[in-house]
């Protein structure tokens, strides 16, 4: 009865996004020409469930000579500079669904304020919505790729999506629409070279800029080997990140550090089987669940090194922002993470979900305070100069203008 169930909503995910994507790619192609509008207004469609991955993305864009910026969402989340928040209300998110009743309120907003440029992150529902907007209203859109190949491949039924999720595995028929999506978009940023170089393999031809998530420069930096967590998790507590390998890694490590500090902060639907590896492994003693905090910085600063095991990303946040307060990475060699990690020098990159490398890692740099002070050292300067807040507005004024 599962499978069959499976196998229904499947069906239906198919059917809703080949038609979503069929729609938008071809009004893109009918409504081809843009009506050139430069009042330097930029609206934003997209869901942010983490206050702090909201800043790092949009500072950097309010630093800029755009005017204003609309940012249609659920919730307003944090107060900036030149930013107006405008959601829908709950009753029409019960009636039309969330991706809908965004859609009519950033059309409303479209009318009423003519953006000239529409932007949105991840292709479904918020890339798709404002390219949908753009085309409608002939103005040049904006996809945000944040997870790389992930988000496309097989029609993205790997992505942190409820619908797409439905997909339950790759569909050909989607992600060949999803590529039609994509290359219908003035401009594509992603966030590495190799989502830059499978985007482009994908046909697409527009404008394509490789720009991060912003880190703020931080001063009196604490050197690792004089902090009190030794290795600290941030992310959502999901089958992509895999934090259940982190729990693995720790019950090695305890048998040759038994007084381990480890925090794992972030929540999500693999929250209450970490609780019970954690309690199997009697490891409550040296890991804690922080749950969701709106701001990891300060907990990063007191932290020695990063640890990300994910199956795939894009380029992580926490990472950036881990490096810039001198939390050593040691991570998946996924994504476009060793566009910033340089092996050895400034982190550590591991091959697959291999446990004991992840430990033998970590343990010698716990065991070697030089070692950690230099890697740490290497990382605070390489990520300022990658992902600083005036590096990656830089990259905005030079893409947009």
């Amino acid at each position: 009865m599962k499978q069959y169930k499976s196998i229904f909503y499947r069906m239906i995910a198919v059917l809703f996004l080949s038609f979503i994507y069929g729609l938008s790619s071809l009004l893109s192609r009918i409504f081809c020409k843009k009506i050139k509008n430069d009042n330097k207004i930029l609206l934003i469609i997209g869901t942010f469930h983490n206050p702090n991955w909201f800043v790092s993305h949009i500072l950097p864009l309010t630093k800029t000579d755009i005017r204003k910026i609309i940012i249609v969402c659920d919730n307003p989340v944090i107060n900036l500079e030149k930013v107006h928040f405008v959601c829908p209300s709950s009753t029409s998110c019960k009636f039309f669904g969330r991706a809908l009743a965004k859609f009519f309120v950033a059309f409303d907003c479209g009318l009423r304020c003519r953006p000239s440029l529409y932007m949105g992150y991840h292709i479904f529902p918020g890339a798709v919505s404002a390219l949908l907007l753009g085309s409608i209203f002939r103005k040049p859109t904006c996809y945000q790729n944040t997870s790389g190949v992930v988000e496309l491949a097989g029609g993205g039924w790997m992505a942190a999506n409820p619908l797409l999720h439905k997909l339950f595995k790759p569909s050909n028929v989607v992600e060949k629409l999803a590529f039609k999506v994509v290359r219908s978009f003035d401009l594509v940023v992603v966030r590495g070279t190799k989502a830059k170089k499978y985007v482009r393999e994908l046909g697409c031809r527009s404008t394509l800029a490789i720009i991060t998530g912003s880190v703020p420069v931080n001063k009196n930096i604490v050197l690792s080997k004089d902090k009190d967590i030794d290795i600290i998790f941030v992310g959502r507590l999901t089958d992509t990140k895999r934090p259940e390998i982190v729990v693995q890694v720790v019950s090695k490590l305890v048998k040759d550090i038994p007084h381990i500090k480890v925090a794992i902060v972030g929540t999500g639907p693999k929250e209450k089987d970490l609780l019970l590896l954690i309690s199997k492994l009697k490891l409550g003693e040296n890991i804690k669940l922080y749950g969701q905090i709106n701001n990891p910085l300060e907990m990063l600063k007191c932290s020695k090194l990063f640890i990300l095991t994910s199956r795939s990303e894009g380029m992580s946040i926490a990472m950036l922002e881990a490096m810039s307060v001198g939390a050593v990475p040691v991570v998946s060699n996924v994504g476009d993470l060793s566009d910033i990690i340089k092996n050895e020098e400034n982190g550590f990159l591991v091959d697959g979900d291999n446990v004991d490398k992840f430990a033998k890692i970590i343990l010698e740099l716990i065991n070697n305070n030089k070692l950690l002070t230099y890697v740490s050292t290497k990382a605070v300067h390489s990520s300022i100069n990658y992902s600083g807040v005036n590096v990656i507005t830089k990259k905005w004024e030079s893409t947009l203008s």
